[in-house]
């Protein structure tokens, strides 16, 4: 039992504090009502329509909830029918608002074109451009594009709707921006199917371009997208237009204020997205849970039938689901303290399958659309490690489901019941319709007389350990469909599947700690005027949850760990970074950081934010393929980046954005195509350059703009091989024409056998 209790004491060391209740609550053993804020991981899910609870989910961390996989299409599918005619239908109610005299039904037609509808550009007259008449409309798809970003395909509703009209949708480009991969997916999220108006800034080409409004409330001030994707960092802006339009102008303005600030986000965080509807009947429960560090977000974890039921082909979307948290009785959802949180994305295990009868793999995972703040109230459960014993143990399960088959409705406020588990062997024998439909990554559990119910499913078999609570199994299925009080029901035993939790989430970030010391040899390197802790040979980091735990070895010579600024892993083992806080903590003056031949692959920026006083960062040697966009952007401080080298294929144009104080670059020697135009947008103070042996076919940047550019190398590249040397004579307008020729967007240059030396 010891060794047990050390293992889950690391899972929690440098993570969120976790399994462990904030107010005082009564836990006697005849309780079965909780009282509040006794299972601040609880998660009750509920469909958006009728706000009725259908599921449940744990929290796991600041962004993610846990739970398993049914829903009910049918019924949604009914309803949104039924929904889509009522819709139809009430347009014809708009035809008494022009049974008017026929000069002003004639004007009117005219100015307000009410029974047009816009399928092309072309379509929209041009006083609806310059007067700003706002049209309104459905958007059926979000289109990519090669050049010009997605089209919102809106399906343009004219003031009176007619019968029999084609549903051929209007392409519109949002005016002013430009957006990206993560914009597409907010806007495949947020918007589609979703009701829009738009002003028209433009009827020529083949797209119109709009300011489009997203109504997500008809109560409500409608949301300006455009403005919203650039708040939160989603989309650029593309050049302000001249035009006598002062309400473009202003418009557009605004644009660029919102991305001027957006670059300060974290990508993908943004802190209040419109609220999402749904045409559902009933809901499920999660589990919050946490091992992330404190900067993360929070997953649920969630029972996959929960969103795919047996026989089903369809899943639930995320937009038509949401979790009450801090929630006790469901009666009371306006109590203060209550969050209710919306879902961006539901990941199902890739096992389950709706079709076969096994519940095998029926787990899911719940991503939170914005960041939750931890409450006396609302907390994350801990998480087990992938090697944690499920079977004879007692826990406890948690949940508002029935509880007896009297019952017409699920219970108001949370019940819970101590259970325990057995064996796999006694699970199955003599039980056939269990064995056919569990798996090896399940298990049972049950009590006499105490058992979960139907309205359960989701809830989590908790097990306390050195005063906190993990979540080890998530109510999967029971045989019977009425509630026995005396058969065992059946569990997703969750250690099984803490690699795939791992890797959904953050890649592979949430995880037990794994120890690892530190061994310094101490060295004092006059040339580079730097007192190192040179460490060769010795560290293994081959995934993302090693933590540096201890530093073995002193100075001597008087020195002291303040005296060390540079650490240097030289030649070791290491895929991914390991956790530096320990030495950050020791060497307060560290300023450099090595990791060089070690075979390292992955560079996370949660890593990194630990050393915000590095100025040298070096990669060199290594297997690195991709870099985060804002993976530098907490070394604010940093004045030399090399990562030469290693695989990168493409530079972020924004990678290097937040580093104000770079004076050097050192990227040559790897299979970079294209510099991004605005790649040194926010580096002035660049002294060096170091881009040449590399694959480069194409030079977007003006290193004109760069006045501190003292050198630049593009030796060996495919479009160029030039070097440019401030102190050698050369001017930098001469090397620039050179760029702009023969790597510019008109060049048509095809590779550089030649020397073009300047």
């Amino acid at each position: 039992m010891k060794s047990l209790f050390a293992i889950f004491f690391i899972t929690c060391v440098g993570a969120e504090e976790c399994g462990r209740t904030k107010v005082g609550t009564a836990f006697s053993i005849g309780s079965e009502y909780a009282t509040k804020g006794q299972w601040p991981w609880m998660a009750p899910l509920f469909y958006h329509n009728d706000d009725k609870f259908f599921c449940g989910s744990t929290i796991i961390s600041k962004q993610h909830l846990l739970s398993v996989v049914i829903m009910l299409t049918r019924i949604r599918n009914n309803i949104d029918d039924m929904v889509k005619k009522i819709e139809e239908n009430n347009r014809m109610t708009q035809f008494g608002f022009y049974s008017v005299s026929a000069g002003l039904l004639i004007y009117a037609c005219y100015r307000k074109r009410p029974l047009k509808k816009f399928v092309r550009a072309s379509d929209i007259p041009n006083h609806f451009i310059t007067e700003k008449i706002v049209q309104r409309g459905f958007v059926t798809k979000i289109q990519p594009t090669q050049n010009s970003g997605p089209l919102l395909m809106v399906n343009h509703k004219p003031p009176i709707g007619l019968p029999f009209r084609s549903d051929q949708s209007l392409p519109i480009k949002i005016s002013g921006i430009n957006v990206g991969n993560l914009g597409y997916g907010w806007l495949e999220a947020v918007v589609k199917d979703k009701e829009v108006t738009f002003i028209p800034f433009s009827n020529s080409g083949s797209n119109a371009e709009a300011q489009v409004f997203l109504i997500e409330d008809p109560l409500k001030k409608p949301i300006d997208i455009g403005k919203a994707l650039t708040s939160i960092g989603f989309a650029q802006t593309t050049n302000i237009p001249q035009k006598k339009d002062n309400y473009a102008q202003k418009y557009f303005k605004q644009l660029q204020s919102n991305e001027s600030t957006a670059k300060f986000f974290h990508k993908g965080q943004w802190s209040n997205l419109p609220e999402k509807f749904s045409w559902m009947r009933k809901g499920c429960e999660g589990i919050l849970f946490t091992l992330m560090p404190h900067h993360m977000r929070v997953p649920l974890l969630v029972p996959s039938h929960c969103f795919k039921n047996k026989g089903d082909s369809s899943t639930l979307a995320p937009n038509r689901v949401y979790s009450l948290l801090g929630i006790h009785d469901l009666n009371k959802t306006d109590e203060r303290g209550i969050v209710r949180a919306q879902i961006s994305n539901i990941i199902i295990h890739s096992d389950w399958s709706s079709q076969k009868e096994t519940y095998d793999g029926d787990i899911a995972i719940l991503r939170l659309v914005n960041k939750l703040v931890f409450t006396n109230y609302i907390q994350p459960v801990c998480l087990p490690s992938s090697n944690m014993n499920v079977f004879e143990v007692d826990g406890t399960v948690v949940g508002y489901g029935l509880s007896d088959d009297t019952a017409e409705a699920h219970e108001m406020k949370p019940k819970f019941v101590r259970i325990s588990s057995i064996t796999q062997e006694d699970c199955l024998i003599g039980r056939d319709v269990i064995a056919r439909i569990s798996s090896k990554r399940m298990f049972c559990a049950g009590s006499i007389g105490k058992n979960p119910c139907r309205g359960d499913s989701g809830g989590g078999f908790h097990v306390k350990l050195g005063g906190s609570y993990f979540i080890v199994g998530i109510i999967s299925s029971s045989v019977y469909r009425e509630c026995h009080e005396n058969e065992f029901v059946l569990f997703t035993n969750v250690p099984k599947f803490m690699s795939w939790v791992n890797r959904e989430i953050t890649g592979n970030r949430i995880s037990e700690w794994k120890l690892e010391p530190l061994k310094c040899e101490y060295e004092e390197n006059i040339e580079y005027e730097r007192f190192e802790c040179f460490s060769p040979f010795t560290l293994k980091s081959l995934e993302s949850n090693v933590k540096i735990s201890s530093i073995d070895g002193m100075p001597t010579n008087g020195k002291t760990f303040n005296d060390v600024n540079t650490v240097i892993i030289k030649q070791a083992k290491v895929t991914f970074i390991p956790d530096m806080t320990i030495v950050t903590e020791k060497f307060t003056n560290l300023t450099e950081f090595y990791i060089v031949l070690c075979g390292l692959k992955f560079i996370e920026r949660a890593k990194l934010s630990k050393m915000p006083k590095l100025k040298n960062l070096n990669f060199y040697g290594n297997e690195i393929e991709h870099f985060d966009e804002d993976v530098f952007d907490d070394l604010r401080n940093l004045e030399i980046l090399a990562f030469v080298n290693n695989k990168i294929k493409i530079l972020p144009q924004k990678l290097i954005w937040n580093l104000i104080n770079l004076k050097e670059i050192w990227s040559y020697t790897n299979p970079i195509e294209a510099i991004p135009i605005r790649f040194f947008k926010n580096n002035k103070k660049i002294v060096k350059a170091w881009m040449g042996y590399s694959k480069i076919k194409r030079i977007e940047v003006n290193f004109k703009a760069l006045p501190n550019l003292e050198l630049l190398d593009l030796r060996e590249n495919v479009c160029i091989d030039l070097q440019f040397c401030k102190s050698c004579g050369k001017l930098i307008e001469d090397v620039q024409d050179k760029i702009d020729e023969q790597c510019g967007p008109e060049s048509t240059f095809v590779s550089a056998n030649g020397s073009n030396v300047v």
